[in-house]
C-alpha cells in the first residue's frame, strides 16, 4: 500500500461516528476489542488472504475508535455531572492554576483556571478541567500589585455559573463551545474582595509567553492599536480584540480564515524562514532540522489549536523527509496528522475548525490539479493561486454554509487580492522582528509597509463587502445536500481519473460539475430557505432576556418582526436566528414603543438587512438608539409609518392585522409604556394579541371600547 494512512484514519473516523451514533458500555467495548484483537491475530497467522486481513485490521481500528469516543463521552457526561452539583451553590472557594494567557479587553480580563480544588463547607472537590474567569473592570485593582500571568495560582471566592447555552433556534452554543475545550463552568468577578489570593509560581513556558508579549507591546508601540491589533489577528489568531463589524465584513468577502491560523500561516512562515536559511547558505540538514524548532515555537506562539497542529505535523514531516531524503506522499502526511490529532481527542472530529482546515487541505491536493489541467496563465506562481484558492473553496463551501449561515458570492475573486497581501504582511512582520530588536528605525519601515498592506486589506475589503449580492445569508443546509454535493464532486474526480478526456470535454464537465452544485445549493435553499413554503402562519418567540421579540412568517411568503430587545440582543440573537434561517430581508418591522428593552436590536436589523416598512407609534425619544434607529431608517430610504387605533395592515393576506392602540385622543396623556402599539393577528381560526408594555390606563382604554380581545 503506497497510502496506507488514509485507510487507516478513515477507518477510525467511521469508528468514532458510529460511536457518536450509538452509545456502548465501556466494558461491552473493552470485551469485543479483546476478542476481536484475538480473532484478526489468530486469523493472520492461519490465513494467506491478504485482502481479508486488512478488512479485519480496519475493523478493529474501527472498533478502536467507537471505544475511543464512548470513553470521552463518558468522562464528559461524568465532568458535567461533578460540576452540575456545584452551579449555583452559595460562594464556593476555588483555587486553581491560571492555565491561558490572560486576555485584557476594555470592560474586562479573561482567562482560564485549571486543576482546580473547589471548597464547600468541609468538602474539597477536585476539578482537574478548566473553568473560565471573567474579572470585570469593577474587580481589576485587585491585580494592581500582582498581574494575573499564566501560571499563577490564583484563589476566587464566587458563585460557579454554567455557560449561556443557545435558547433559540440557530443561536451559537456557547456551553458546547467551551466543553470542547474542557471548559465546564463560568466565573464571573464583580468585586475585588472576591480575588481571596494570587501567588506567582513556576511557568513552563514563562519565556514563550514574554517572548509572545514582547512581540505584541513592539507592534502595538510602534504600530498603534487598530493596525497592529489586525496584525496579530493574522499572525497569532487573536480575534477577540476586532471589532465585530470589521468582522462581518470579512466574513461577506469570504476571507475570514486569515484570522485563523492554519496550514496558510504556518506555510507562509515555513517558507519565509527555511529561504532564509537557504539564502544565508546554511546547510539543508541543518535548515530542516531548525525549521523543525521554528515550526513548534510559532505552534506555541499561536495556541495549539487544531488547525495549527495539523499544519505544524504536516511541516515537520517534510522537515523530516527532507533530513532524510526521501519524498514524503501528501496524502499519508495529512492522514498521519489527522490520525494523531483524532487519537489525541476524537472530539475534534465534530469541531468546526478541525473540518475546514482539513478539508480545504484535501481539496487543494484533489482538485486543483484538475483545475491546473484547464486553467493556466503565462506565469505558474498565478496559475497555482488561482487554483488553489479555488480549489480550498469548492471543498469547504458545504460546510462554511453549514456553519456559519452565509455563502460568499464574492470570496473567489477577494481571495485572489487579499491572501498576496497576507503572504506580504507575515513576510514583512517576520523581517520587523528580526531588524527591529536590533536597529529599531529600520523595523519601523517596514511595520509602515505593513501599516500600508493593512490598509490595502481593509479597503478592499470595505470594496468587496459594499457590493450587491457579495454574499447571502444562507438558511441551515442539510445532511442529504451536503453528501450529494461531496458524491457530485468525488464523481467528477473519480471520473477525471480513470477515462481520458479532451481539453474541451474536461471544461464541459468542469462546468456541468459548477452547475450540479450551484443546483444543489438553490434546491436546499428553497427547501430550507427565508421564505415560508408550508402555506402557514409560523411565530418564533425569541428569548432574549427582559422586553421581548418575536419572529412572524405569513402564509404568502412574508415576514414581520417585532421589537427587538436590550442592547446587544441584535447582534447575538436576532441576527444569528434570522441568517440561520438563510432570511436576507424583512418585509416589516414593528416598533411597539421606544424603551431600550425593545428598540435596541432592531437597530442591527434595519443596519444589517434589507427592509421594506418599519410600523412605530410616533413617540420622539432622545435615547442614542432611537436616533440611530430613525437614521439608518432614512439613510436606507425605508418607508415609516406611525399607526394609530382603527388602522389595519393588510399587506400579509390572508393575515389580518388590527390596530387596537395607542388612540390619538389620549395619546399625549400616557406614559411611554402604555403608548405601545397593540395588535391582533388573525388567522383563520387562529388570533394572537400582542400588547407591548401597556398598563392599567392603557387596558381599561381598550376595554371600554368594547373590543373582541379574545385569543387563542
Amino acid at each position: 500500500m503506497k497510502q496506507p494512512f488514509y485507510q487507516i484514519v478513515i477507518a477510525y473516523i467511521v469508528g468514532i461516528i458510529i460511536g457518536k451514533i450509538i452509545s456502548f458500555p465501556i466494558w461491552y467495548l473493552v470485551i469485543c476489542f479483546v476478542l476481536f484483537s484475538a480473532g484478526v491475530l489468530y486469523f493472520l497467522h492461519y490465513s494467506e488472504k491478504k485482502d481479508i486481513s486488512i478488512l479485519l485490521i480496519l475493523s478493529l481500528i474501527a472498533l478502536f475508535g467507537i471505544f475511543r469516543i464512548n470513553v470521552a463521552e463518558s468522562n464528559q457526561s461524568r465532568k458535567r455531572e461533578v460540576i452540575g452539583k456545584l452551579i449555583g451553590l452559595q460562594r464556593l472557594e476555588i483555587e486553581g492554576e491560571i492555565a491561558s494567557d490572560p486576555v485584557v479587553m476594555n470592560d474586562s480580563i479573561r482567562f482560564q483556571i485549571g486543576k482546580n480544588q473547589i471548597f464547600f463547607k468541609d468538602v474539597i472537590v477536585y476539578f482537574e478541567d478548566k473553568i473560565n474567569v471573567i474579572v470585570k473592570s469593577s474587580a481589576v485593582n485587585a491585580f494592581k500589585n500582582n498581574k494575573p500571568t499564566y501560571g499563577d495560582k490564583i484563589r476566587i471566592s464566587e458563585v460557579l455559573r454554567l455557560p449561556q447555552e443557545a435558547t433559540t433556534e440557530g443561536l451559537f452554543d456557547y456551553k458546547d463551545y467551551l466543553e470542547q475545550q474542557d471548559v465546564y463552568a463560568v466565573i464571573v468577578v464583580k468585586y475585588p474582595e472576591s480575588i481571596l489570593d494570587i501567588n506567582p509560581e513556576f511557568k513552563p513556558f514563562e519565556t514563550i509567553l514574554k517572548l509572545k508579549h514582547g512581540i505584541e507591546n513592539y507592534f502595538y508601540r510602534d504600530m498603534g492599536k487598530k493596525d497592529a491589533s489586525l496584525l496579530l489577528a493574522m499572525l497569532f489568531g487573536q480575534q477577540m480584540r476586532l471589532d465585530k463589524s470589521l468582522k462581518n465584513k470579512f466574513i461577506r468577502c469570504g476571507i475570514m480564515h486569515i484570522f485563523a491560523v492554519s496550514g496558510l500561516h504556518i506555510g507562509i512562515a515555513i517558507l519565509i524562514f527555511f529561504m532564509t536559511m537557504r539564502i544565508l547558505q546554511v546547510r539543508q540538514n541543518v535548515t530542516s532540522i531548525l525549521t523543525i524548532f521554528f515550526i513548534i515555537l510559532y505552534a506555541m506562539l499561536t495556541g495549539f489549536r487544531p488547525s495549527v497542529m495539523r499544519a505544524s505535523i504536516i511541516g515537520i514531516c517534510y522537515m523530516i523527509s527532507f533530513i532524510i531524503k526521501r519524498e514524503a506522499n501528501p496524502f499519508n502526511v495529512l492522514s498521519l496528522s489527522a490520525l494523531i490529532l483524532l487519537l489525541y481527542e476524537p472530539r475534534f472530529l465534530y469541531q468546526a475548525g478541525f473540518e475546514l482546515s482539513f478539508t480545504a487541505v484535501l481539496g487543494i491536493l484533489l482538485i486543483a490539479p484538475i483545475l491546473r489541467d484547464v486553467i493556466r496563465f503565462k506565469y505558474p506562481i498565478i496559475t497555482n493561486l488561482i487554483c488553489g484558492t479555488i480549489a480550498a473553496q469548492i471543498s469547504t463551501l458545504p460546510l462554511v454554509v453549514y456553519y456559519f449561515n452565509m455563502l460568499s458570492i464574492i470570496g473567489y475573486i477577494s481571495n485572489l487580492v487579499i491572501i498576496p497581501m497576507l503572504f506580504g504582511i507575515i513576510y514583512t512582520a517576520f523581517f520587523s522582528l528580526i531588524f527591529g530588536f536590533i536597529i529599531h528605525p529600520l523595523g519601523s519601515i517596514f511595520n509602515a509597509v505593513n501599516s500600508y498592506l493593512l490598509y490595502m486589506i481593509q479597503a478592499s475589503t470595505d470594496f468587496f463587502s459594499s457590493l450587491p449580492f457579495a454574499a447571502i445569508n444562507y438558511p441551515n443546509l442539510s445532511f442529504p445536500a451536503i453528501f450529494v454535493y461531496y458524491i457530485a464532486v468525488g464523481f467528477v474526480l473519480y471520473k477525471w481519473n480513470s477515462e481520458k478526456w479532451s481539453k474541451v470535454q474536461k471544461r464541459a464537465r468542469l462546468v456541468i460539475l459548477a452547475l450540479v452544485l450551484i443546483l444543489i445549493l438553490f434546491i436546499n435553499f428553497l427547501a430550507a430557505g427565508s421564505k415560508n413554503l408550508s402555506g402557514e402562519l409560523k411565530i418564533t418567540f425569541l428569548d432574549v432576556g427582559q422586553g421581548d421579540s418575536i419572529y412572524f412568517e405569513f402564509p404568502d411568503g412574508k415576514n414581520m418582526i417585532v421589537d427587538g430587545g436590550p442592547p446587544q440582543v441584535g447582534k447575538y440573537i436576532i441576527e444569528p436566528f434570522l441568517k440561520d434561517k438563510g432570511v436576507n430581508s424583512i418585509d416589516c418591522v414593528v416598533l411597539t414603543h421606544p424603551d431600550a428593552d425593545h428598540l435596541s436590536g432592531l437597530c442591527d436589523v434595519i443596519k444589517n438587512f434589507k427592509v421594506g416598512s418599519v410600523i412605530a407609534n410616533g413617540v420622539v425619544h432622545t435615547s442614542n438608539e432611537y436616533i440611530d434607529f430613525l437614521k439608518y431608517i432614512k439613510s436606507k430610504n425605508i418607508n415609516f409609518k406611525i399607526v394609530r387605533r382603527w388602522d389595519e395592515i393588510d399587506d400579509f393576506n390572508p393575515v389580518k392585522i388590527f390596530i387596537l392602540h395607542p388612540d390619538e385622543e389620549n395619546f399625549d396623556i400616557y406614559s411611554s409604556n402604555s403608548k405601545s402599539i397593540v395588535f391582533k393577528l388573525i388567522y383563520k381560526d387562529f388570533s394572537i394579541l400582542m400588547c407591548g408594555d401597556i398598563e392599567s390606563d392603557a387596558e381599561y382604554n381598550i376595554l371600554r371600547e368594547g373590543f373582541d380581545l379574545k385569543a387563542m
